[in-house]
């Protein structure tokens, strides 16, 4: 890495990126510029193929969506037990080809949808499909798997024989004293529920004493002992892939991607420029998704076997909880971000197509149990993805997680699924959806959906030609998404000075196996967790935007110079100067120390939760020194301690220790702010419900105001300096007016 001065010099210079748009390479062309030619940025709608697919109703149906519609290309999805040809048969590919040479012909572009409904991982395998197990029955040995567990109490002093009590791999056999673990307040009741817990916890690791698969063993004569036998095991309900295995994912790209490819090879990375996967998720199998291979290759990373940290995935262990936790449930994120999601993103990267695709529940406050570690999921992943649908699930809170991981992982193209479910849906909600969404960093809406048989719309509304509401009002619509894409959707860098670190170490910590909630809402409902209502306070109440910061990015791409924490990316770097911690309990002894150094060097530390950081993620022994930690931080000038984030108190910390690109007057409204070649490029979305008609002031000095409603251009109505007021030199005041559920583009030039 170039020394730090000489890389940050380069802020003040030009920042040479790329700029990569949803149908290719856009070249050098100006903002302004992409925005008068915004054809090529056209939505693409999910489109859903049922009954008996026809070439000719497939032809004149594309061909309305692109003339009637507005949109630039589709993704494919085949739906319903009775569609026909057969997914995946030479007919249905035969078809496919057909309808890609069709959309070649008429400018259309294709994302390679990679399941016969959803989720991905099954090739049809499900009930809104034919329920052919297609995938199983290629590879009945790499679907998922479950983590069981049995525990069996002894008695002391006893010479026990034991007979195994599950099938499937075995995992860990151990032998654990509970004697000693206690709670947080220092009592015993119920020490294996928390996650705070005190006391040695003691575990002897019993399985290569199996002999034929029993055990003769002497329990001590002191302590309180139990048996606990774990074990992966299969289940015949599950078709999926086994998410967390690199190789059986590699296994289904054979089974489906490589047969796309097969038959059309031609039309990858043309006609054909994404793949797209849909809803995969770890809640299946009550949450305790496993794979066989996990001792192996946790031995292979760490250089020792984890069979006597198995009673921490379903067990208090005493003040090991915390950390043999983060083990555990970090080791299996990184499994399934390097699993599923890079084994499908390194075949496109081979064919020359990008990929994109969200998880399932991404709503879920404690996202152990169902994406393991929602950010890093995105780590391998060309393009970032959520959903965006009814049933009051609010993804509107998790935006900028998904916007956030895309930059952690120097990347910056964000996809949404968008408007599924939600069939009275209003014109002018479409707008504030989008608008939402874009000025959170998202910057590919995929509307949800058009439908081949218009008598089986399940999932309304219909963004089709031929529904009476939605169809006259589509292209207007499909215009003002082409125009934001067109100026949003590239790697320019995104500006950011306000960072907000990301507990997933204190959510691992406090998760386990078996919680009481179902494991579709995530197993263990961790109230105190308030890091999407930070981001939402920052982005909704105070208008500012952020950065949350993963902990494995902040240690390993993230350095402190003087009171800066600098994200050392090559296109997605920024300089922040505030972090903000939300409710952290638990982190590891060399970022917390980071941090400690940022404050003694003047930079701005704001705690939000009820309590400061006290647990490590990595050694029970660090526990001390976290404690400490705090105690230190808490000493510093620019720290403040609040047991919640109270919305006065913060805004006035903030507005006095990070300066905003955008001040706002008389009512905020919401920003993304990026920057190329030193010139910035700002998206102003009005979501207030009432009409903005005040001054922005911006850090810049020329703009065009671009107006992605009506494609207007105009120049920006500065406000001449005025010589008795100390004003910036790299600001300007404009005057605006911007009606509710409009944004406004301000180009500088």
């Amino acid at each position: 890495m170039p020394a730090m001065s000489s890389r940050w010099g380069k802020i003040l210079c030009c920042v040479f990126i790329t700029a990569i748009a949803g149908s290719g390479f856009c070249g050098e062309e100006s903002a302004v510029e992409r925005f008068k030619n915004y054809g090529e940025y056209r939505p693409q709608p999910l489109w859903f193929w049922t009954g008996k697919a026809d070439l000719h109703a497939i032809k004149k149906q594309m061909q309305d969506l692109k003339d009637v519609c507005g949109y630039g290309g589709v993704a494919i999805i085949p739906f319903f037990k009775d569609f026909k040809p057969e997914y995946l048969s030479e007919e249905y590919l035969e078809l496919y080809k057909q309808t890609a040479d069709y959309a070649k012909e008429i400018g259309f572009t294709l994302s390679l949808y990679d399941e016969y409904a959803f989720p991905s991982g099954n090739g049809g395998g499900n009930a809104l499909a034919d329920n052919i197990a297609r995938f199983r029955k290629a590879f009945p040995l790499d679907t998922l798997k479950k983590l069981v567990h049995k525990r069996t109490e002894v008695k002391n002093g006893d010479t026990i024989i034991y007979k195994r009590k599950t099938d499937g791999i075995l995992m860990a056999l151990v032998a654990a004293n509970f004697e000693n673990v206690q709670t947080s307040n220092g009592k015993q009741s119920k020490p294996e529920l928390d996650g705070f817990g005190k006391g040695e916890f003691e575990c002897i690791a019993l399985s290569e004493r199996l002999k034929d698969g029993v055990l003769t063993w002497q329990v001590p004569q002191m302590g309180k002992w139990s048996i606990l036998e774990f074990a992966c095991i299969s289940s015949d309900s599950e078709n999926n892939v086994d998410y967390l295995s690199y190789e059986a994912c590699k296994k289904f790209t054979k089974l489906v991607h490589d047969r796309y490819y097969e038959y059309m090879p031609e039309h990858f990375g043309s006609t054909i420029k994404t793949s797209f996967f849909d809803e995969p998720t770890l809640y299946r199998l009550d949450g305790a998704v496993w794979t066989p291979s996990f001792n192996e290759k946790f031995n292979a990373k760490y250089g020792y076997s984890p069979e006597t940290l198995y009673p921490a995935l379903f067990y208090g262990v005493g003040r090991n909880t915390a950390s043999y936790r983060n083990l555990l449930f970090g080791f299996r994120a990184d499994l399934y971000s390097g699993g599923f999601m890079k084994a499908l993103n390194d075949w496109c990267e081979e064919h020359n197509i990008k990929l994109m695709g969200h998880q399932d529940n991404e709503e879920i406050v404690n996202c152990v149990g169902t994406s393991a570690d929602f950010m890093k999921t995105f780590k391998y992943q060309r393009i970032a993805g959520i959903d965006k649908i009814g049933g009051a699930r609010p993804a509107e809170d998790f935006y900028k997680l998904v916007s956030s991981a895309a930059y952690n992982y120097d990347r910056a193209l964000v996809m949404s699924e968008t408007f599924g479910a939600m069939p009275a849906l209003p014109e002018e909600l479409m707008y504030e959806i989008a608008l939402d969404q874009y000025v959170k960093g998202i910057n590919m809406l995929i509307p949800h959906a058009a439908w081949l048989e218009k008598n089986r719309v399940i999932f309304k509304p219909d963004l089709g030609a031929e529904d009476s509401y939605y169809a006259k009002r589509l292209k207007p619509f499909c215009n003002f998404l082409s125009r934001l894409n067109a100026v949003l959707q590239n790697e320019d860098r995104v500006w950011q000075n306000i960072a907000v670190y990301y507990p997933i170490e204190t959510l691992q910590a406090r998760h386990r196996f078996g919680g009481p909630l179902g494991s579709y809402e995530g197993g263990v409902n961790i109230k105190d967790a308030n890091y999407h209502k930070v981001g939402k306070l920052l982005t909704d109440t105070l208008g500012r935007d952020f950065m949350y910061l993963h902990p494995e990015v902040f240690n390993e791409r993230c350095t402190v110079e003087g009171n800066k924490i600098l994200l050392n990316n090559k296109e997605q770097f920024n300089s922040f100067d505030l972090i903000i911690m939300p409710c952290v309990q638990t982190i590891s002894e060399e970022n917390y120390r980071k941090i400690l150094q940022f404050a003694k060097n003047g930079g701005a530390v704001l705690f939000a939760g009820d309590k400061m950081p006290f647990l490590s993620s990595v050694s029970a022994d660090e526990n001390p020194r976290i404690e400490e930690i705090s105690r230190e931080i808490a000493k510093q000038k620019n720290v403040l301690i609040l047991d919640e984030p109270y919305t006065n108190t913060v805004g006035a910390f903030i507005a006095a220790h990070a300066k905003s690109p955008v001040e706002f007057y008389g009512q905020n409204l919401k920003y993304i702010r990026k920057v190329k070649d030193g010139k910035s490029v700002y998206l102003v979305a009005n979501l207030s419900g009432k009409m903005y008609d005040a001054k922005i002031r911006l850090t810049g000095k020329n703009f065009k105001v671009l107006n992605p409603h009506d494609g207007n251009i105009s120049e920006a109505e500065i406000t001449p300096k005025d010589p008795r007021q100390k004003e910036s030199e790299d600001t300007c005041l404009i005057s605006v007016k911007i009606p509710p559920a409009q944004g406004r583009i301000f180009a500088e030039y």
